[in-house]
């Protein structure tokens, strides 16, 4: 069985609870299973604890090893930006509720005017040192995870590149793809990025949202719902649901 579930957006709660959704994963993701967790990517923004959610993410990669599978998302991507490049910090893709996730409320007494160069190189010095696994980490994320008839990926995959979609589709489309592509494709494609609501037409629907052909949209816009779907693939029957 294959799990997925995207764009957490700083929510602890919704991730704890799309996780009990699933099961108890030391039973479910052992070594010797075939069963999968895989995560499309942006867990920072949005949401009050988007540090913990990193933690926690690189906490269960950790765990189960040879069965989570971690894949960068837009968000996650910035995020990396701020850490380690100087023009992120004058246009910071992050509101002070991220970057001060990172921070404990005695350290972010010590900052004001959050928007300042002098503060947000302080802020990511301190997250540097606080979090020496973060950047590393972020850097090995892969953009993309494929089966024998499915990819999963954060925002999406050059579908006009047809059977060399792998070498025709650039990072910048994997993580950034707008507006998403529907219908018919080689392989099934598994992504978030784009809220399931807005690709179904329907603001109301949060759910994994099937286009009926090829695509699945597993993003619940959880800023908005409160909830992460967690789409669920039986590798025996080649069934897809949804948790």
């Amino acid at each position: 069985m294959i799990y997925a579930l995207s764009d957490i957006h700083g929510c602890l709660d919704a991730l704890e609870d799309a996780l009990a959704r699933i099961g108890d994963l030391d039973d479910i993701l052992t070594p010797d299973s075939d069963n999968m967790l895989i995560f499309l990517g942006d867990y920072v923004d949005g949401g009050p604890e988007s540090a913990s959610v990193l933690c926690r993410i690189h906490e269960l990669q950790q765990r189960y090893r040879d069965n989570a599978i971690v894949l960068k998302g837009n968000h996650d991507d910035w995020l990396l930006d701020f850490l380690t490049t100087d023009e992120p910090l004058i246009i910071a893709n992050f509101t002070e509720e991220t970057l001060c996730s990172f921070l404990p409320d005695t350290v972010i007494d010590n900052f004001s005017g959050i928007g300042s160069f002098e503060v947000l190189s302080a802020i990511r010095t301190y997250i540097m040192e606080h979090y020496p696994w973060l950047v590393g980490w972020l850097h090995s994320l892969p953009l993309y995870f494929k089966t024998e008839t499915q990819v999963f990926v954060h925002a999406g995959i050059d579908e006009d590149a047809a059977e060399w979609w792998e070498l025709g589709t650039s990072e910048d489309v994997m993580l950034n793809k707008y507006p998403p592509t529907t219908g018919p494709f080689l392989i099934d494609v598994i992504a978030g990025h784009v809220g399931s609501g807005q690709v179904a037409d329907d603001p109301t629907f949060h759910d994994v949202f099937y286009d009926g052909y090829s695509h699945y949209f597993i993003d619940g816009s959880v800023m908005q719902s409160q909830r992460i779907p967690v789409l669920t693939y039986d590798t025996e029957t080649g069934q897809y649901g949804s948790i």
